[in-house]
């Protein structure tokens, strides 16, 4: 789910995500040795990015992962193996760009 709001130049976008809860297999098992099995915490990711442009130039920007939030979701079993897959921590892009 996001909001957008673009005026005279500028362009802003604000975009939540939510996953629920899960587990990684039919037993729903809360913990396993088995590195397929286990309970999967829902979490919820922010991001943000704007745009403004003037002429023929444009500067875009953002943030992914607002709020620094760690979380994982399941890797499937193919190589190299199951287990899960831990979310990167806050980033952030800066970028020009011109057309002539």
């Amino acid at each position: 789910m996001g909001v957008t709001y673009s005026k005279c130049g500028f362009s802003g976008t604000f975009q939540v995500n939510y996953t629920g809860d899960a587990y990684g297999d039919a037993t729903n098992v809360k913990v396993s040795d088995n590195p397929i099995a286990g309970y999967i915490p829902s979490y919820t990711v922010l991001d943000l990015s704007a745009t403004y442009k003037w002429s023929n130039y444009a500067i875009k920007g953002g943030v992914n992962n607002l709020a620094d939030r760690s979380y994982f979701t399941r890797r499937t079993d193919e190589y190299p193996g199951p287990g899960i897959i831990p979310a990167v921590g806050r980033s952030w892009y800066l970028g020009l760009s011109a057309r002539f």
